[in-house]
């Protein structure tokens, strides 16, 4: 049982649309490339620490760190640079509104923090409902089983651990809540969790945190099984037969990863 709302947070994807982050280390632009892929937001910010030490071309040492209250990215160096959040000649295919990164070039200094937070966050409406600890439900990944024929024990051979969570989230709704209800009103409600649905089913890394008051505590996941697939590829947001407008997703089953 969860007495706490809890917190998940997404949408850390670089693809051919966002890869790019121009610097400028005093010379020229320089066109900053990160890899593809899906990321969780502590994984964003190695991999955009990674790609700022590989091009600089001064050798400058880069370090990104997060306030993971804020969610937000500070970037600093041993010596000056600039980040061309305005001017960098690949800006519409640039990660710097992920990054959290925006308005006027940042210039003149060694460390920047981001403007704005990075990703996106979900917020429960109700504490989450028949949860399962990942401690609380575990395994081993592709265990292969042999009897002996003494039959008088059992040979395992087993490929590393396997952690689920289960929780299912209920009374999703985007109206207006009279004063003292238990569910937390949110006129964007249905929205908001129609969004994080279409980001997990892509099976991209997340980060789940128990206790949306202690964003420092978290656990990386993906989605492993929803009630409607067994991949964890679909999704539906069913109707609550008691309240009208209000959703619920089943239980929806989480695998965490490195």
């Amino acid at each position: 049982m969860i007495n706490t709302h809890s917190a998940f947070i997404f949408g850390h994807t670089i693809n051919i649309t966002n890869f790019y982050f121009g610097i400028d280390e005093g010379f020229d632009e320089i066109l900053v490339e990160l890899n593809a892929g899906a990321y969780s937001l502590t994984g964003f910010a190695n991999e955009l620490g990674r790609a700022l030490n590989e091009y600089s071309v001064i050798g400058n040492n880069y370090l990104v760190s997060l306030d993971r209250t804020a969610r937000k990215i500070t970037i600093s160096a041993d010596n000056n640079f600039s980040i061309l959040t305005t001017s960098s000649s690949q800006f519409s295919l640039s990660a710097y509104s992920l990054a959290g990164f925006s308005g006027a070039d940042k210039t003149g200094a060694n460390s920047y923090t981001g403007d704005d937070a990075s990703g996106s966050i979900y917020n429960t409406q109700y504490k989450l409902q028949k949860y399962v600890d990942f401690e609380d439900q575990q395994g081993k990944q592709s265990a292969i089983v042999n009897i002996p024929a003494s039959g008088r024990f059992k040979e395992q051979v087993s490929y590393g651990a396997l952690k689920i969570m289960e929780c299912e989230l209920k009374y999703i709704c985007d109206y207006a809540l009279g004063k003292g209800s238990v569910i937390r009103e949110n006129l964007n409600g249905v929205a908001d969790a129609r969004n994080f649905l279409l980001y997990l089913i892509t099976g991209a890394p997340i980060e789940f945190c128990q206790d949306e008051n202690d964003l420092s505590v978290f656990k990386k996941c993906i989605i492993e099984k929803t009630p409607d697939d067994s991949k964890g590829t679909k999704f539906k947001l069913k109707e609550d037969r008691q309240y009208r407008n209000t959703f619920s997703t089943g239980v929806l089953k989480f695998r965490e990863i490195p």
